[in-house]
């Protein structure tokens, strides 16, 4: 039983890595609703794996350490730890900053107008060009705000529905933040670079 354990824990591991590496990536393809379902039900399957192997490493105290229960219980508990912890957070994080000339660059020319005419005081759908569109997870497409003080172009980071999404910004200046008021109700954090924040749908 000890190695069917180990064999059945290091496949949810392997499950579980690329899930959350890849979160942003699968949030596409499976949509906002299934996703959370996929994580859940890993969490669940893993949560009830430790518990077992706890309760049964605590029965079968004395063969413990003979029989190696303590390698099952390790990754059962590692892989529990692993599938709560922000790896996607982390990964996008890092994706974002490595594309930070990318996304300063092409928010900078939409606001020119150069990809397509921008309105004052209205929202603008403008599609970015396709070296560009990974930028946005929306097909490529952004959304562009203008007026006499300021502008703002958003990102998509997370294209849900309804009012469910999320993404990065780019603020012209401190008095551009209202420009995202036709979105709803926002909440926002900067993500440690000049004019950038990411905003979320409440």
């Amino acid at each position: 039983m000890n190695k069917k354990l180990v064999y059945l824990i290091v496949i949810l591991i392997i499950m579980i890595i690329p899930i959350k590496i890849f979160q942003y990536r699968l949030l596409e393809t499976l949509s906002v609703f299934m996703y959370p379902i996929l994580v859940q039900g890993l969490k669940v399957l893993t949560g009830m794996i430790t518990i077992f192997v706890i309760i049964y490493s605590i029965k079968y105290k004395k063969i413990f350490w003979e029989n190696k229960l303590w390698i099952p219980s390790t990754l059962s508990l590692l892989s529990l730890i692993f599938i709560c912890l922000p790896i996607g957070d982390i990964v996008e994080d890092y994706r974002f900053k490595d594309l930070y000339d990318e996304y300063t660059l092409t928010a900078e020319k939409a606001l020119n107008g150069e990809y397509g005419d921008i309105k004052d005081n209205q929202k603008n759908e403008i599609q970015l060009p396709e070296e560009y569109r990974k930028l946005s997870r929306n097909d490529g497409k952004i959304y562009v705000f203008k007026n006499d003080q300021g502008g703002a172009v958003f990102y998509f980071k997370v294209n849900g529905v309804l009012d469910n999404f999320s993404g990065y910004v780019y603020l012209l200046n401190s008095e551009s933040s209202h420009l995202l008021d036709d979105f709803g109700d926002w909440k926002y954090k900067s993500v440690g670079k000049n004019n950038w924040y990411i905003y979320y749908s409440n």
